[in-house]
């Protein structure tokens, strides 16, 4: 961003949105330089989902969480 009395151009840092916990489980989150890394967590007797590797990393410069293609954070399975 360009800060137009001082003409010098600055870098914002974008807050993370807070991720919403899967059904029985929850996020267990740590800050760090350049944003957020999050890691679901579930109840004993419940999973995660396969398909799912549970890591998600936001970053400040875009606010964004990611991998985008395991969002929104799914529930917890059933242990079989």
């Amino acid at each position: 961003m360009y800060h137009f009395i001082t003409g010098d151009y600055v870098c914002l840092a974008t807050n993370c949105s807070d991720l919403d916990p899967p059904l029985n489980g929850a996020i267990a989150c740590a800050g760090w330089a350049y944003g957020q890394m999050c890691q679901m967590q579930c109840n004993e007797n419940w999973d995660i989902p396969s398909s799912n590797t549970g890591h998600y990393v936001c970053s400040t410069n875009d606010g964004f969480w990611g991998p985008a293609d395991m969002l929104p954070v799914p529930d917890c399975s059933s242990k079989v």
